[in-house]
């Protein structure tokens, strides 16, 4: 018996034998242990990291937007915890039953106003832009991307009636969603159609969600449920995305393999 440890004796197929040490075989476990659960922490703590800054950047960004919105004199709500810019039926407003905002009014101006703020800010926060980032941005402190901005429409919960040519409220709100989306893109002669996410994709979208998202309600039938939101989904650095993960992943696998020689 050797005296640096219990051993035991092993005899392979071919007859020769080889020893086996219990307690260094222990440490090697351990030691892979340790290993795991580090590179796991380090994987957590990235993933945290990840989403704090997804949320502070777009808190940033509905920060921004809402101050220059506001000091236009248009009515705004921000709500944060869904990446929202509310715009509130005392900017947008829609007649009851109808899609299109009347021509002139101070409705079809603040969309145009909205516009041409989206096409000063946005370029801030994009991938990639051919406009001009015209706000000063801490992209050290605030350096997630915008994946998406979905233009949402939305309705109180009266019906479109059996004479209307809206097949429902569904029809209703994208259609609203619609025509803000071409007056926005009209206003900023399609500038904000050239805004793209790491993917290469644009980020100006629209949706349509009736009355199933109302912002008032205790009173599903109230003008504010009429209303337009600016929902902004973020998404991180392409270049810091995945680089932890991938190279925790590396130093794993070599450590495995150290440890099984």
């Amino acid at each position: 018996m050797n005296s640096g440890g219990y051993q035991r004796h092993f005899v392979d197929e071919d007859g020769g034998s080889y020893l086996v040490s219990i307690s260094d075989l222990m440490a090697g476990l351990i030691f892979l242990f340790i290993i795991t659960l580090m590179v796991f922490a380090l994987s957590f703590g990235r993933a945290v990291q990840r989403r704090a800054s997804l949320q502070d950047t777009r808190n940033e960004l509905l920060r921004v937007l809402g101050d220059e919105l506001i000091k236009k004199g248009i009515t705004v709500e921000v709500v944060e915890g869904e990446g929202v810019l509310r715009l509130t039926e005392k900017s947008i407003k829609f007649r009851s039953g109808q899609d299109i905002l009347d021509s002139g009014s101070e409705s079809a101006s603040n969309v145009a106003l909205l516009a041409g703020i989206l096409r000063e800010v946005l370029p801030c926060f994009v991938q990639s832009s051919k406009l001009a980032c015209k706000r000063e941005i801490d992209r050290q402190k605030y350096p997630a991307n915008v994946e998406a901005l979905f233009v949402e429409g939305h309705t109180d919960k009266t019906p479109v009636g059996k004479r209307s040519r809206f097949q429902d409220n569904y029809e209703l709100s994208g259609l609203r969603a619609s025509d803000v989306v071409r007056r926005m893109l009209e206003a900023t002669e399609n500038q904000l159609d050239e805004l793209r996410n790491s993917s290469g994709l644009k980020i100006l979208s629209l949706s349509g969600y009736a009355d199933q998202r109302p912002a008032n309600r205790e009173n599903p039938y109230a003008d504010e449920n009429r209303r337009i939101d600016l929902r902004f989904i973020m998404e991180p650095p392409p270049d810091r995305a995945a680089t932890l993960p991938t190279a925790a992943r590396e130093v794993k696998s070599e450590l495995e393999h150290d440890a099984g020689h």
